[in-house]
């Protein structure tokens, strides 16, 4: 089989680069183990939404009777579970389809580089060549040493999208992104949420006065936060129970590890190929190159900042260049969510950053308690704030 391109996984840089080259009229197979879509549409971005709505939902119903309007919710976490399975296999069928419609190759089994032009597949008598091969194998769930993920008691991330029944109670590693909003979706449909982290205060790379507050709120909820801390003994047998460096010792139904991704490198032939693998990703140039030529990479593989919206320009970019273009990735204006309730959401560089690289900065806020929309929304916390400044 010889193509223009054969790109290696169908996630967030891998689908949306194969549409686009398929549109310039190349020949193009993409290559994808699992369920085309990747993480952020199976295990990560979508299903964490659909959660995310259902626990808005239920707070909604709560809070209605400062509107005039009496409930007394019933929450069926089942309900939800199949709202969330639902949505995934709608959009994985939607994706399939648009490839489908662009005469794009999609070769189901896992892709190992033969070296330059050609990638052999998993249950594949033959393997795939092509002028240019892109991998972008995504990215998997981090783990911890001394915490063995088993995906019953002991969870990843993914294993956490997976649950039909809602836990009691769970212990959550990890105050970074995904594990705030786990921990608030979680707590808002019920369970009891204790969240543990190595680090001083939680959603270290958000702004210091924000991640303040999303504490506060969180708590509010119930949740109870250990920072600064690490497990240092952990059981799951009948339960999980740990005891914290602090002292404190834990127990819960059920445990989550949240503590990040690592790239997909392993069982690709990078070695073999010559490709340089740096810190476990995928060295590129600023335009996607990597050690050899005729292979690029893009996504979660080559390292942070690990964000859907990244890969996709990322590969956008790798695309443009096969086609002859001269483009370098430019990440200097992403944008950030926190889905929380309420959301965080930046964009450019944040004022600790600023302040943190010499630069002097203007600072202007205004609080959504002074917003006539907010107010009647009854959404008025939190603020808007922008920084400017050289």
């Amino acid at each position: 089989m010889k193509f223009d391109i054969c790109i290696i996984g169908a996630g967030p840089a891998g689908y949306p680069g194969a549409l686009a080259a398929a549109r310039e009229g190349k020949k193009v197979a993409l290559i994808e183990a699992d369920r085309a879509g990747g993480t952020c549409l199976n295990w990560g971005c979508i299903p964490t939404k659909a959660l995310r709505r259902s626990a808005d939902a239920l707070l909604d119903a709560r809070e209605a009777g400062r509107f005039g309007v009496s409930a007394s919710p019933a929450f069926d976490f089942g309900v939800a579970a199949k709202f969330r399975d639902q949505v995934k296999t709608d959009l994985v069928a939607g994706v399939e389809q648009l490839l489908k419609a662009r005469k794009v190759t999609l070769i189901r089994g896992r892709g190992k580089l033969l070296g330059p032009g050609r990638v052999a597949v998993e249950g594949q008598p033959d393997p795939v060549e092509a002028d240019n091969i892109i991998i972008a194998t995504g990215s998997r769930p981090a783990d911890l040493p001394g915490i063995a993920i088993d995906e019953k008691r002991i969870l990843s991330s993914e294993g956490a999208l997976a649950l039909t029944e809602l836990p009691a109670s769970l212990i959550i590693i990890g105050a970074g992104v995904i594990g705030c909003e786990f921990a608030d979706i979680l707590a808002t449909m019920g369970a009891k949420v204790t969240v543990v982290e190595t680090l001083p205060r939680i959603l270290n790379l958000e702004d210091k006065q924000t991640a303040r507050a999303v504490q506060k709120v969180l708590e509010s909820r119930g949740i109870v936060f250990h920072l600064g801390t690490t497990v240092t003994e952990l059981s799951s047998a009948g339960g999980v129970r740990c005891k914290l460096a602090s002292g404190a010792e834990l127990s819960a139904e059920i445990m989550i590890v949240s503590v990040g991704r690592r790239p997909n490198t392993a069982g690709l032939g990078l070695a073999e190929a010559g490709v340089t693998v740096e810190r476990g990703a995928v060295k590129v140039d600023a335009g996607g190159r990597t050690s050899v030529a005729g292979i690029w990479a893009a996504g979660d593989v080559i390292g942070p900042p690990q964000l859907a919206h990244v890969a996709t320009h990322e590969m956008e970019v790798v695309i443009d260049n096969i086609l002859g273009g001269g483009r370098e990735f430019d990440r200097r204006v992403i944008p950030t969510v926190v889905f929380t309730r309420p959301e965080v959401a930046s964009v450019g560089l944040l004022e600790d950053r600023a302040k943190e690289e010499g630069r002097k900065v203007r600072v202007g806020r205004f609080a959504y308690a002074a917003s006539g929309k907010a107010r009647c929304m009854g959404e008025d916390e939190g603020w808007i704030k922008v920084v400017a400044g050289g």
